[in-house]
Parts: structure tokens; C-alpha cells; sequence
């Protein structure tokens, strides 16, 4: 992956990126057909009774999305701040506990992770990232309803497009023999019942003059 989706990705059981809102989702498991959710995420970074919201996982503070970064792969250089204001970066070992405190950058040990901040985040990081204090992190998802979502380690979730290969298995989920690519990015787009469901991956959206309409038997 060269860089990092716009929406909500889950890979084996695993959040890899956050949802921007409520957001429809591909959910595949391998145990049944493909079922499709509307799905918010959510995850929070806590130290002893003190806690903040993430707004990015994978992804370098104060960009916007669709400019995400790799991940932070061992041995790696981690990205840097992208603004000229504070920042703070705590990497942490695979237990939790903060290894050390200090400005973004630098590379990442196998097995440890990085939390990145800028702003007035980074000033809370600061007080409540210690070397030797453990950090926790909490995800969440939750579907239209309100309900909590659960993640197991088979599952993975695209809001925000299919590679190839996971849309031949979502075709061959739904029984199909023969299935065909019409393109991708800028020039698609899915609507049902009057609703746009997904974002496209390129802006401004490439002018197209077909379009495949599915409707009611009769209508």
C-alpha cells in the first residue's frame, strides 16, 4: 500500500486506518457472504485517568486525508512534523510503555510503535507520556444503530475501494462466474436510492458518459 486510506480499513482483525463519519463499508470474513455496513470509528489514547481522542492512525499529524504515509514499517525513518508549530512524539514498546519523549522523527525498533502529536495535543502528550508510563489505546466501532461492532482476526473492512484481488473474492462471495473491471478513482462513483455511498479516490471526478443502472424488475 503506498499510502493510507481515506476511510475505514481493516485488515485481519486490525484498524489500519479511521473512518471520516458514517460511512458505508465492505465487511468480509471468509465464513459468510459479503454484508455491507454503515460503520464509526473511534479511538482514544489514554495515561492513567487522562485521555484524548486520535484523529489519524498511519497517518502524519496536520495532513489531510489521502496523505497518509506508509506506516511506521521497523526500522523505517518516521515521519517528521508537518507543521512549524509544537510537536511531540512518544514511541512506545510492544507492553505499552512509553520508551521515550521528544520531538517527531527518528526510526522505529521491531515491535514498538509511535504516537505523534502537533499543537495543543502535543503539549498533553508531553505531560502524560513519561518514559516508563504505559499509554493505552481504545478502538471502537460502531454500526447505524448505535450498536458496538466487533472485529475478529479473519475480518477485514474498505470503505474506500477494493485493490483487484479483494474484488474478485467479493464477486466470487456473491456467487458470480464471470465479473468485469470498468475502471476505478476518479471516474466511479456508487448512489442507490438517491445516496452517494462512497467517495471517489480522485478530485476532481473524470467526466464519464456511461453509467450501469440497476432497477426493479418493471420499472
Amino acid at each position: 500500500m503506498s499510502g493510507v486510506n481515506t476511510g475505514l480499513s481493516v485488515y485481519d482483525g486490525q484498524i489500519e486506518s479511521l473512518a471520516n463519519g458514517d460511512r458505508a463499508d465492505l465487511v468480509l470474513d471468509g465464513r459468510r457472504p459479503a454484508e455491507i455496513e454503515n460503520l464509526t470509528s473511534l479511538a482514544v489514547l489514554r495515561s492513567g485517568g487522562s485521555s484524548i481522542r486520535i484523529l489519524g492512525i498511519n497517518r502524519l499529524p496536520g495532513s489531510a486525508e489521502d496523505c497518509g504515509v506508509a506506516g511506521f514499517a521497523p526500522g523505517a525513518p518516521l515521519p517528521s512534523a508537518s507543521s512549524s508549530g509544537p510537536a511531540a512524539q512518544a514511541v512506545l514498546n510492544p507492553k505499552g510503555r512509553v520508551v521515550s519523549i521528544g520531538a517527531p522523527g527518528g526510526t522505529l525498533p521491531a515491535g514498538d510503535s509511535a504516537v505523534q502529536a502537533i499543537g495543543t495535543d502535543a503539549a498533553w502528550l508531553s505531560a502524560n507520556a513519561h518514559p516508563g508510563r504505559h499509554l493505552t489505546v481504545l478502538e471502537q466501532l460502531r454500526t447505524a444503530s448505535g450498536a458496538p461492532f466487533r472485529l475478529d482476526p479473519q475480518m477485514s473492512i474498505a470503505s474506500a475501494g477494493l485493490t483487484l484481488t479483494e474484488e474478485a473474492e467479493v464477486m466470487r462471495s456473491l456467487g458470480a462466474v464471470d465479473a468485469m473491471n470498468l475502471d476505478g478513482g476518479g471516474s466511479t462513483q456508487f448512489a442507490s436510492e438517491g445516496q452517494l455511498l462512497n467517495d471517489a479516490s480522485s478530485s476532481p471526478l473524470r467526466p464519464v458518459g456511461d453509467t450501469i443502472q440497476v432497477v426493479p424488475l418493471g420499472r
